[in-house]
């Protein structure tokens, strides 16, 4: 099965990846501000002297920077892995292989909102400080109210596209896999290979299959077959060898 960009659109859509890559956006364009503040006195690619130092006692604000943008990468990335996983396994030599691919993503998505909620529980651990950023050389971890409401804006979009991402990797991983060989009908005969029941489309299924062949108005089919289609298929007058089908 091949990825299909038409069928990882609505999972890209109920996991948030728009507003998750726009709140990565938001905390590159204040830590872009934030480093430009630092950086007034350089007139060329490498740090002045003065700004060099500036930027080495702000280490530890930037570093806080840091973990909230490699935080919101992350979590698209874990989203956009995701969702591929739903749509496609087409990378995988076996569904042994996926349904591994599948349980270290959710221990992945696990380990990452618990990051998302420790980055929100320091954030309001922190001092609110209007004047941290007045002294250059005062390097206390404290951030001012507009660092706290950009945090705190992001981080729920961050939160839902990870839940949301791990929602859709469990459902994945709870599916079934079948695996088929060449299934044959001789001839003036019925054979059936799949699974069939009223819950034939919710894609909780996913099926291999080699060749398929009927011969002399025998009939076959492989896949997924609701309730009715199924009875039908059993029910229906098979032809008889004397006959001219």
């Amino acid at each position: 099965m091949r990825e299909r960009p038409a069928a990882l659109a609505p999972i890209f859509d109920r996991v948030g990846i728009k507003e998750a890559v726009g709140a990565c956006n938001d905390i590159t364009e204040e830590f872009t501000r934030t480093i430009e503040k630092y950086t007034t006195h350089s007139k060329t690619e490498s740090f002045s002297k003065r700004d060099r130092l500036t930027v080495t006692f702000r280490k530890s604000k930037l570093e806080s920077f840091r973990t909230r943008l490699n935080a919101a990468r992350d979590t698209v990335q874990f989203a956009v892995t995701s969702a591929t996983l739903t749509t496609s396994s087409s990378i995988y030599s076996s569904a042994e292989d996926l349904k591994t691919a599948l349980v270290k993503q959710e221990e992945a998505l696990n380990l990452q909102s618990q990051h998302l909620l420790d980055i929100e529980r320091d954030i309001k651990d922190l001092e609110i400080d209007e004047d941290a950023e007045a002294d250059e050389t005062n390097n206390i971890i404290s951030i001012t109210t507009r660092d706290r409401d950009l945090t705190l804006a992001v981080l729920p979009v961050l939160q839902k596209a990870c839940a949301e991402a791990l929602a859709v990797t469990e459902a994945q991983a709870s599916n079934t896999h079948q695996r088929f060989g060449s299934v044959t009908a001789d001839d003036f005969s019925k054979v059936g290979a799949g699974v069939a029941g009223s819950n034939f489309g919710t894609g909780n299924v996913q099926q291999e299959f080699k060749d398929t062949k009927a011969t002399k108005s025998s009939q076959a089919f492989v896949g997924r077959m609701n309730n009715q289609a199924f009875n039908s298929f059993w029910n229906s007058p098979m032809a008889k060898p004397n006959s001219n089908y």
